[in-house]
């Protein structure tokens, strides 16, 4: 089952039994327990509604095997629990009332080898909420800033997920900044996303490696320095500059071989328009001094942890030898 399928099981009400809610998505997650709630009777539902965390076997049948109090329907939703409990109660959770919805709602990802999976999923009643893709993320923003009184346009949309990613709580709360810069009944331009969002590491990271491959150091490491700054720990800055180079040499080597560009996109995995940029960067660049710049930026965790220099220092001079 699916996020719409749900969606339509929902709103039509013919949601009973059990159920597995799981997957990166938090946001969305959560937004389908919601939506199930209001199946509720709202002036009863604080009495039809349990929430259960690392339940016994007995006490979980219990739970469901309670009849609603004047509504037709009661939620039972465990967020947390122990396998060896379920695995004893599993065949019973096939007979459960009618009348009760049963919620297991995993935060993150639910083992696809786990006892609970594997019965629910052969019903079809596993429900994955997975990473929002860069238009599913698109649809959302553009969705969420008209609720908030605010318009954007779709490359305003694609900027803003290209500053903080696609989680869908982040994305929220960055445009939820930007529309309270803008105010009600205006337009959130990227002038005001460079104001009042804040950008993810990687993206930091993403125009810091630009300023270098560009030949401009000086405006490299004043970025490095406002990071730092604001908070972000050089090591961490070192890592995803260090993977952001191992991209690019991957890149390097299916330009060797002569890979056609849409198939190695796919071979370099992430994000479509990083792993374009990244074929597009490595072209220009000479192959050893990649391998360089990778070796020395991993020795920035070495000399740390030998005591050589602090993490800022030996950033610095990672990024002064290699660019």
């Amino acid at each position: 089952m699916n996020e719409s399928e749900l969606f339509k099981s929902t709103k039509q009400r013919e949601l009973h039994g059990a159920y597995l809610l799981h997957g990166a998505e938090e946001l969305t997650k959560q937004e389908a327990v919601e939506r199930i709630k209001e199946v509720l009777d709202p002036s009863f539902r604080d009495l039809n509604m349990d929430t259960l965390k690392m339940p016994t076997a007995q006490s979980l049948l219990s739970a469901c095997d309670q009849l609603p109090f004047f509504d037709e329907k009661r939620l039972v939703m465990v967020k947390d629990w122990d396998a060896t409990q379920l695995e004893a109660c599993l065949d019973k959770l096939d007979s459960l009332p009618s009348s009760t919805i049963l919620l297991f709602v995993r935060r993150g990802d639910e083992k696809s080898t786990t006892a609970l999976y594997s019965r629910l999923d052969k019903q079809n009643r596993v429900v994955e909420f997975p990473k929002l893709t860069e238009d599913r993320a698109i649809s959302m923003v553009l969705r969420e800033s008209a609720l908030m009184g605010c318009s954007i346009d779709r490359v305003v949309a694609r900027q803003l997920i290209m500053m903080v990613g696609t989680d869908a709580y982040r994305l929220r709360n960055e445009l939820s900044k930007a529309a309270g810069y803008v105010g009600t009944g205006n337009t959130i331009t990227e002038a005001a996303l460079k104001i009042a969002a804040t950008p993810s590491v990687e993206y930091n990271v993403f125009n810091l490696l630009n300023y270098l491959l560009a030949g401009n150091k000086r405006a490299g490491l004043r970025l490095m320095k406002e990071m730092i700054q604001d908070g972000q720990s050089a090591l961490q800055i070192a890592y995803f500059l260090e993977g952001r180079l191992r991209l690019m040499l991957h890149a390097k080597e299916l330009l060797a071989t002569k890979t056609p560009q849409k198939d190695a996109i796919k071979q370099l995995g992430g994000n479509p328009k990083a792993a374009e940029i990244a074929l597009k960067n490595a072209n220009k660049q000479d192959y050893n001094k990649l391998c360089a710049a990778v070796r020395s930026l991993a020795e920035v965790d070495i000399k740390l942890k030998q005591g050589a220099m602090r993490d800022e220092e030996a950033l610095t001079l990672a990024i002064c030898r290699c660019f």
